[in-house]
């Protein structure tokens, strides 16, 4: 596999993984919670969302 490939692949797997983090969030996970489950700390979680994004993420399911 060529390294724009690599790159591409990269960058796919870290899209769904801030989709999955949005998902998480709108279901009532924490932060912590969802840095366990990822295997990285909460201050990553928080650092993959700039803007406050997760806090609107969290009333995604209460509309």
């Amino acid at each position: 596999m060529d390294s724009k490939k690599l790159e591409q692949l990269a960058s796919d797997v870290d899209a769904i993984k801030k989709f999955l983090v949005i998902d998480l969030i709108s279901r009532g996970f924490s932060q912590d919670e969802i840095g366990k489950l990822m295997g990285i700390g909460q201050s990553a979680v928080s650092e993959m969302f700039p803007g406050g994004i997760l806090k609107k993420a969290k009333t995604l399911n209460r509309a």
